[in-house]
């Protein structure tokens, strides 16, 4: 599964980037931190609708019960404040959370949450820290997906899914790219081979 985390440092809109996203194949769209989120996320609901995409929202949780939209990405939270957001938005709502670390993310057990995104660096070591840490997460958290979270080179991919990855998130690889429409069918290309989750 490839999460598309829209970036504010593209020369393209967050609706371009998520068009690019989705042409290459992507069909999660996660709509990241910008000065005009409200505008943004109004452009993308078509955008998504029409591709039967998900939509997220980074952290906005008024804006993702205002739309209802598929969810929110909360960078950080608290077990009470995760609980919170699923009292608000109720059962229907995918709802994942950011883990600086192993501990943060054990913090959350028992609760309703759909996955926890772990930030892992590009490099073989990381990959291989990102392998135990996401396996004790899964021992003590049945059911909550892993989620690595990154800019990755395409090769990257297949150890991430072999690490535990249920998906990766990435950015500013695809919204940065000279072509994004092909990164990102790289991405799933590569992805779909890997245990098929892309």
């Amino acid at each position: 599964m490839l999460q598309f985390v829209t970036t504010d440092k593209s020369q393209l809109t967050a609706a371009g980037q998520a068009c690019a996203a989705l042409a290459g194949g992507c069909r999660w769209i996660e709509l990241g931190a910008c000065p005009d989120q409200a505008r943004a996320a109004e452009e993308l609901l078509p955008v998504c609708r029409d591709a039967e995409a998900f939509l997220t929202i980074d952290d906005n949780v008024d804006l993702v019960d205002e739309l209802k939209v598929h969810g929110v990405h909360l960078s950080s939270a608290s077990r009470e404040e995760a609980a919170a957001v699923r009292e608000r938005l109720g059962a229907h709502a995918v709802i994942g959370v950011g883990c600086a670390t192993e501990a943060d993310a054990l913090a959350l057990k028992k609760l309703d949450i759909d996955y926890i995104s772990l930030h892992v660096e590009d490099n073989p070591d990381a990959v291989a820290a990102f392998a135990g840490i996401a396996a004790r997460i899964s021992a003590e958290l049945p059911g909550v997906h892993i989620v690595a979270s990154g800019e990755f080179a395409p090769s990257t991919l297949p150890s991430l899914v072999d690490a535990g990855a249920a998906g990766v998130a990435v950015s500013q690889t695809i919204a940065c790219a000279d072509a994004p429409e092909a990164v990102a069918e790289e991405y799933i290309r590569i992805l779909n081979n890997a245990k098929g989750i892309g």
